[in-house]
């Protein structure tokens, strides 16, 4: 089984004996999801963690639902106001995480790679055209970059 990401939830868990194996194990870029990070947790994620707030921050305003059913716009709007998460990032949670099919990390550079272009602007105008697919138009961009 192949994942580009692997979002861990509660990760601070997740570091410890048996569950550390299982993380390891994917050969993904790794993105640790809590609410309480320790040391030992920024450590083993290289600092790419989504929530880095206190725990009383993460019950007062309840959160991030990352799961297919939860509603995108307010998703990716609480996304972007955390620390160290811009819009590549949102988009691809939006993508993976979600699974929103209109998902569009417009500024990954596989993306202007594969249309052979650095400018943002026409990404975004060849993005249009994919509307409301880009999710799938980005996987196949990527894909085209692949080699045999």
């Amino acid at each position: 089984m192949y994942f580009d990401v692997v979002f861990i939830d509660e990760c601070h868990r997740s570091i410890y004996s048996l569950w550390r194996q299982v993380v390891e194990y994917f050969d993904a870029f790794l993105v640790g999801l809590t609410a309480t990070p320790s040391k030992q947790t920024l450590g083993f994620f290289n600092k790419n963690l989504v929530m880095e707030y206190d725990h009383a921050r993460a019950v007062a305003d309840g959160g991030l639902v990352l799961m297919p059913n939860a509603d995108v716009e307010l998703t990716l709007e609480r996304l972007r106001t955390l620390p160290g998460v811009g819009e590549w990032t949102a988009q691809v949670i939006a993508m993976r995480a979600l699974a929103w099919p209109d998902a569009f990390p417009h500024t990954d550079l596989g993306v202007m790679k594969a249309l052979g272009t650095r400018d943002v602007r026409r990404v975004l105008a060849a993005g249009e055209a994919w509307r409301p697919w880009r999710a799938y138009a980005v996987m196949h961009l990527w894909n085209s970059l692949a080699k045999d």
